[in-house]
């Protein structure tokens, strides 16, 4: 049992040539395999590829969850407590979040991550839920178990950049929103974040979005370091 998560742009893109790769390889997607990616931007709900078949392949509504804040700074006001780790400076730069993406800034992307918290993590349930479902007795296809007969854990398999704003902001909240929701559920999985790091990402873009990459990825990377290292 597989789940795919996209965080970003690089997220979407990444989650959608997967399921590519299985429209390509079986025509369909198996029941235990399962897609969600969580953007900033709006444009993320155009992205479409062309199967090797001609198809058109896209998202679909339960696959991509496009997560903005209406009015970011009167909800900053509003909410200070909840929101005190926001950097002074970039306060001002919330400004810019109402579905056009992070602005490259790391505290935006966690911001838009915090306020839409309990709608990301009923999107996580439900694709959790998704690929736990009963499999067809007709089905092509079947739960791979291990040598005791069990079932091998549930992989988390998490795609994302760290140079952005919304990958590198959201990246830690969301593992542990899928951390809370795999519990829940009461089945073992891993976890396995695959991370663009800011030199590949300059390569693949150019112009004022790179502004911020090295410092984007730097404190995403600092932040997920403390973290693995703390005793709880």
């Amino acid at each position: 049992k597989t789940l795919y998560v996209g965080l970003g742009g690089t997220g979407v893109s990444a989650i959608l040539k997967t399921k590519k790769c299985f429209m390509d390889t079986y025509g369909e997607i198996p029941p235990m395999v399962g897609f969600l990616a969580i953007d900033t931007d709006k444009s993320a709900l155009n992205e479409e590829l062309v199967g090797k078949r001609g198809e058109s392949i896209k998202l679909t509504k339960n696959e991509l969850l496009v997560c903005t804040v209406k009015q970011p700074l009167q909800t900053y006001k509003n909410n200070q407590m909840d929101f005190d780790w926001i950097p002074p400076v970039n306060i001002k730069a919330l400004s810019s979040i109402t579905g056009n993406g992070a602005g490259q800034v790391r505290s935006n992307g966690r911001f838009i991550a915090r306020y839409n918290e309990r709608q990301i993590a009923n999107a996580v349930t439900a694709a959790i839920n998704a690929i736990n479902g009963l499999i067809p007795l007709k089905s092509k296809y079947e739960v791979d178990i291990d040598q005791d007969g069990l079932v091998h854990p549930t992989a988390i398999n998490i795609a994302c950049s760290v140079a952005g704003g919304s990958g590198s902001g959201m990246i830690v909240d969301i593992m542990c929103i899928i951390e809370k929701a795999m519990n829940q559920v009461g089945q073992n999985f891993y976890i396995y974040p695959w991370i663009v790091l800011p030199e590949v990402f300059r390569a693949m873009n150019s112009g004022p979005s790179m502004a911020n990459v090295l410092t984007n990825s730097f404190g995403a990377l600092k932040e997920l370091d403390y973290l693995m290292h703390l005793t709880p």
